[in-house]
């Protein structure tokens, strides 16, 4: 089996395996996620490309969550169908397949939803199916403008300089649309909040992590049209950095804070995407990256804590660090990472939006510093309270969190850290190779 088939094949066996033998489920979670990332190593071996980062990312991220991925027999290989969807949009040449691996996602998601709370499946059957049908009216414009690429990506690449202009700002605009639906941006991002409410931290990967993170590389990957990419993804940008910011002060549930930090992310990104050239796109690379490592970081963090605690309400989790320092700690770099500060990978990508912002629209950058000042700060008063407050007394026969929880929640953070001063030089070569950055 090469190694793209099993990349997405894997997690459809363990999905399988998990409906028939829900008893060895996270053993099979596991044995998948460490499966996969051998495979993941040996495609960089012999197939580099401009999405390697992210598909080696994507095995790191499940081994890291499988000691807590979702037990139950239908919501565990729901789980797993969505990496596999994930990984299909990630690896996919042809812009059919990704809006497929993309859609199947966010269907897998309403799926998963419908176990738990029907209003958010509802949600987010509604919202994703509104993006689903305006991308998929953009790319079958995009085929009329550019009938000769086929839709592969590459081609599609290659050819927009002379395809029909109001054709393919036509296709774009709604392919944008589209996909930013699924990126939880702004005005059609809704179901992000009410699926960080409606789960558990533990199952949260999806909706906070993966699904942003593909509507987002879809923007990247298609083709740009004209002075359009960088009218729409700034505004949507602008008010999805905005409303994240701003919301993070009414927030009292940590799974709600989370939500809408992705939803400011999703912000940031999309901004450094409408900025285009070499240094605005690897800003939006190094700010998927660093929002995955952290997001995840959190989520473990706050799934051991909503054990602890019983809730996962900010105030009942107050001064985690006194009580379990390396769960506390973990979660406050976690958080602070998120916040964008120092040395971490997410300031990195920041400085470098804020950079380029300044050299090719200055008018950006008002709303982007007033967002990050403000998103920045809301985070930090959460991570004071949850991690260095008063304490809170944990619930009867609480289990305090083991190695398989703390180990994953204190390697993303070393990996995070290593993103932000020292990131290892095969890395960078990809992420300079996939930003068009020269030589």
């Amino acid at each position: 089996m090469t190694a793209p088939l099993a990349l997405i094949g894997l997690p459809l066996l363990a999905a399988a395996l998990l409906l028939a033998l829900p008893a060895l489920a996270r053993g099979v979670q596991i044995a998948a996620a460490v499966l996969m990332l051998l495979a993941a190593i040996a495609h960089a071996t012999v197939a580099p490309g401009a999405m390697l980062p992210f598909i080696l990312l994507l095995p790191v991220l499940a081994l890291a969550l499988a000691p807590i991925a979702p037990q139950g027999r239908l919501r565990g290989a729901l789980a797993q169908a969505a990496l596999a969807a994930a990984m299909l949009a990630l690896l996919a040449e042809h812009a059919l397949l990704l809006w497929a691996g993309t859609t199947a996602a966010a269907l897998l998601l309403a799926a998963l939803l419908v176990q738990g709370t029907r209003q958010a499946a509802w949600t987010m059957l509604v919202l994703a199916g509104t993006g689903a049908l305006l991308a998929l009216f953009g790319l079958v414009a995009l085929h009329v403008a550019m009938p000769e690429a086929g839709l592969r990506l590459d081609a599609l690449a290659a050819g927009a300089a002379q395809a029909d202009a109001g054709m393919l700002q036509l296709a774009m605009l709604f392919a944008l649309l589209g996909f930013a639906t699924f990126a939880a941006l702004p005005p059609l991002h809704a179901w992000a909040p009410e699926a960080g409410r409606a789960m558990s931290p533990a199952e949260a990967l999806l909706p906070l992590v993966l699904l942003p993170m593909l509507g987002l590389l879809a923007l990247l990957r298609l083709p740009a049209a004209g002075g359009l990419s960088g009218i729409v993804l700034p505004a949507l940008g602008v008010a999805g950095l905005l409303l994240g910011a701003f919301a993070l002060w009414r927030r009292r549930d940590a799974r709600e804070m989370l939500a809408f930090i992705a939803v400011l992310h999703a912000g940031m990104v999309a901004i450094a995407l409408g900025l285009g050239g070499p240094a605005g796109r690897m800003a939006a690379l190094l700010q998927l990256l660093g929002h995955a490592l952290a997001m995840t970081a959190a989520l473990l963090a706050l799934d051991a804590a909503q054990r602890l605690k019983g809730s996962t309400r900010i105030a009942a989790i107050g001064g985690l660090a006194a009580l379990h320092p390396p769960l506390g700690w973990g979660l406050a770099l976690a958080l602070l990472a998120l916040a964008g500060l120092p040395p971490f990978l997410p300031f990195a990508a920041e400085f470098l939006l804020l950079t380029s912002a300044a050299r090719q629209a200055p008018w950006l950058l008002a709303p982007l510093l007033l967002g990050l000042v403000v998103g920045a700060t809301a985070i930090a008063r959460a991570a004071q309270t949850l991690c260095l407050g008063a304490p809170t007394p944990d619930v009867p026969d609480a289990v305090r969190p083991g190695l398989a929880t703390l180990l994953p929640l204190h390697g993303l953070l070393a990996l995070l850290l290593l993103g932000g001063i020292a990131m290892p030089a095969a890395l960078t070569a990809w992420l300079r190779a996939a930003a068009g950055w020269p030589a």
